[in-house]
């Protein structure tokens, strides 16, 4: 029996909200359309917040990473490269056998 009395129950709140005439369905949807661009306006505003932080972070990391290779490229290890690049700019068959060479010797000293 109890069941019963709770089907009946929400039954007679779904007749209490259910408006009584056009005009109140047409202002219970409007309600409804403002409170759902209300929603939407705020997860927007958040997501334009999110993206502005992300962007924040994105230009900080950017401008280390930045720092940390010119300091690089101008530090001894940049000078290094730059004449390695040269060498082989020079010479690109001895650089490919070196290249080969160091590779089979590499690969042999790490399989043991």
């Amino acid at each position: 029996m109890p069941r019963k009395k709770a089907t009946r129950k929400t039954a007679k709140r779904k007749k209490q909200s259910r408006p009584k005439t056009p005009d109140a369905a047409r202002d219970l949807g409007d309600a409804a359309t403002d409170d759902l661009a209300d929603a939407g306006a705020a997860v927007c505003d958040r997501a334009k917040e999110e993206l502005g932080r992300a962007r924040a972070s994105y230009e900080n990391v950017r401008g280390e990473v930045v720092d940390r290779l010119r300091e690089i490229r101008e530090g001894p290890a940049g000078e290094l490269s730059q004449q390695v690049l040269r060498l082989v700019r020079r010479h690109p068959g001895s650089s490919i056998i070196v290249a080969l060479l160091t590779g089979i010797f590499l690969g042999r000293f790490f399989r043991r």
